[in-house]
């Protein structure tokens, strides 16, 4: 062999070796090599003294948490309100009408210095919405209605806009609680309204009473309907708008078990004009979504019973990717820094990959807590930590828990 062949030999064995090193030592990988999956750090756990369960979900306003949970006492459903310090997991504050308060599925609303949130649950009729003093927990004022209130209250310009059951939606002045308007028209109402550009989109879904399905907008000052659009299944996701779109999520069955026969179990996402309601595009699901979708940027990302977190586009309804998340999904998704954060009903909590639906990162709370959780209240996230609010069901009945997650 030649000097130079000798030498270019020698120089390229030295550079596979040093490959081979640098790629075990880690300092060079693959493209597509997988980011580590690692459990997040558990920053606290609140528990409420009472046996219950969340399943609204949590506020984060700053430095407090504001939740309400479903309490047992004795042979009745309660309820109750928290304001909790978002860095130690204790309690600021108790709210529970002097015992009184109803069992509540609605979620506690925060809008300049008071937090907003209905009571009952659909054995209940003659119900309340509550403002409180955010600070102090105090009540302000209280409004009346014939029916439960499951839906979380929406506040915007100074008006409160809520969903009750059979009594349809009402529009009270945030300050007094005074009624503006009340629409009514043989529906039955539980989810939260969403207003946009002086418009209230809602959806319906069936009671005992009313059987139709539709999606409503609604004059905001007036609430007077602009149109109203018939659905092939109950509206029970939010609506959520956006750049002339209303998105809404639609599905059969009930929130904790899927249609049973002869019904057979159908979800989908259903995007509508906002300006006319006429369809524009549908994503259909194996079953229910009964969640208000999450949007950020030009995706929309729903979760379903089917089991799988969907990210699709905003504008024509491509589906980008489906994945699993090993259970039925209720609670709509956070998305935070190119992450969303996704909970199934039992409890699997993971954070995915906003580009790619890849997982970095998944905690089981069956596992962690030797329970059985159930989830269906939204997973929040703040500041780089993630609330998950949760039944943990035993023997011995539920335990309302807030998990605080740093990823």
């Amino acid at each position: 062999m030649k000097p130079m062949s000798r030498i270019a030999a020698f120089v390229s064995l030295a550079v596979v070796v040093i490959g081979v090193v640098a790629y075990l030592c880690g300092l060079f990988k693959p493209a597509d090599t997988p980011v580590p999956n690692t459990q997040p750090a558990t920053v606290w756990v609140y528990e409420v003294p009472h046996r219950g369960g969340f399943v609204a979900a949590p506020w984060v306003e700053g430095e407090t948490i504001y939740a309400t949970a479903v309490l047992t006492r004795g042979l009745r459903l309660a309820g109750a309100a928290y304001a909790i310090d978002p860095a130690t997991g204790k309690s600021r504050w108790t709210f529970d009408g002097d015992h009184q308060m109803l069992a509540t599925a609605s979620a506690p609303v925060y809008a300049d210095g008071r937090v907003y949130f209905g009571e009952g649950m659909h054995a209940n009729f003659v119900c309340n919405l509550y403002c409180l003093d955010a600070a102090t927990g105090q009540k302000v004022w209280t409004f009346e209605t014939s029916d439960h209130v499951e839906a979380t209250p929406t506040v915007a310009d100074g008006v409160v806009y809520f969903g009750a059951g059979n009594d349809g939606v009402y529009a009270l002045d945030a300050k007094t609680g005074a009624k503006k308007w009340q629409f009514t028209a043989e529906l039955h109402v539980d989810v939260s309204p969403f207003v946009s550009g002086g418009r209230v989109y809602f959806g319906s879904g069936p009671s005992r009473r009313y059987k139709s399905f539709q999606v409503v907008c609604l004059n905001a000052e007036t609430g007077a309907p602009v149109w109203r659009v018939p659905t092939d299944l109950p509206a029970w996701g939010g609506p959520r708008v956006a750049n002339g779109r209303v998105y809404v999520g639609l599905g059969n069955g009930r929130l904790t078990e899927g249609a049973k026969p002869p019904e057979k179990p159908a979800g989908a996402l259903l995007c509508l004009s906002a300006d006319d309601g006429h369809t524009l595009w549908t994503v259909p699901a194996a079953d229910a979504v009964f969640q208000q979708p999450t949007l950020d940027g030009d995706r929309v990302y729903f979760g379903s019973r089917d089991g799988n977190l969907y990210a699709v586009h905003a504008d024509s309804g491509a589906v980008l990717y489906k994945v699993p998340v090993g259970g039925p999904v209720i609670s709509p998704p956070a998305v935070a820094d190119g992450v969303v954060y996704v909970a199934a009903m039992n409890g699997h909590v993971r954070g995915l990959a906003a580009a790619d639906g890849r997982e970095l990162w998944h905690i089981d709370l069956a596992n962690k807590t030797k329970t059985e959780p159930l989830v269906v209240a939204a997973v929040r996230a703040s500041r780089g930590r993630v609330y998950v609010a949760a039944e943990l069901q035993t023997g011995a009945g539920g335990m309302a828990t807030i998990y605080c997650l740093k990823p």
